[in-house]
This record gives C-alpha cells, structure tokens and sequence, in this order.
C-alpha cells in the first residue's frame, strides 16, 4: 500500500455541479454515490478529470524509501524537481522531457 503503481494522462478538466457531475461520470467514476455527496457537500461546482494513457509500472516503487517525510495524498500528487530527479530514473515516462516540459504534458488543468 503506499507504492506508485501506474500513471496517466489528464485528457480533459469538467467543471460543472456536483450534480451534474455525478450523472455524467457515476458509471465510470471509482467512488460511491455517498462517498461522492459527503466530499463535494455544500459545494456549489465540482471537477471532473477525465483521464487517459493509463499505464501500470511494474515493479511498483515505494515514494517512502526514496522521499525523505513522503505522505501519500488522496489520489495523486504533484512532482517536486528533486523527486523528478529520482524517478525519471526508474520510469521510462519522461521520454527525456525536462520536469517543466513534463508537467505541462501532463498536467495541464
């Protein structure tokens, strides 16, 4: 538990209600109906990331061994350069991008 095992890529960023949310991506979503309506409770717009590209990296690497006070987010995390340093190494991803090229190949929400 705790390791990164695959990544993708961010196809496209939908804002809208958390209703409407909800009926668009519910079938395709990884989260329960409650689940859903206690994170966006009270909230007025949600974001959707639509992704693709997904790919499995085997074997899994363990951010703890390798990052000095690694917490594991929710759901993803943003690379900071030393880290960048570390897994360009290990993932055949990076496709000899810089981290700034990268990230905005990527990430671009």
């Amino acid at each position: 538990v705790g390791k990164i095992v695959g990544r993708f890529k961010i196809k496209k960023q939908h804002v809208d209600s958390p209703k409407n949310i909800w009926v668009r991506f519910s079938k395709s979503g990884s989260i329960s109906k409650d689940e859903f309506d206690q994170y966006f409770k009270g909230a007025k717009r949600a974001i959707c990331l639509e992704i693709c590209s997904v790919r499995r990296i085997r074997p899994a690497l363990d951010p703890y061994e390798n990052i000095k006070g690694f917490t594991a987010p929710q759901s993803y995390r943003y690379m900071k350069k030393k880290d960048y340093a570390f897994f360009s190494t290990k993932i055949d991803i990076f496709q000899g991008k810089n981290i700034e090229e990268f990230i905005s190949m990527e990430a671009t929400v």
